[in-house]
């Protein structure tokens, strides 16, 4: 998995709280890491093959 998240804006427009949240107001990086480790969780079961 790859990922990028990118924030811009004027100051005290919110990207803070956007990408981090606030108490039971989560934000796009807290989300985006439990769905990544849920993902990773439901492929545990999975054989990887690397080939070069």
């Amino acid at each position: 998995f790859n990922c990028s998240l990118f924030a811009y804006g004027q100051t005290g427009s919110g990207k803070s709280y956007s990408m981090i949240g606030y108490g039971v107001n989560r934000g796009i990086v807290p989300i985006a890491c439990d769905e990544l480790f849920q993902q990773i969780q439901h492929k545990k079961d999975s054989t990887i093959v690397c080939k070069r």
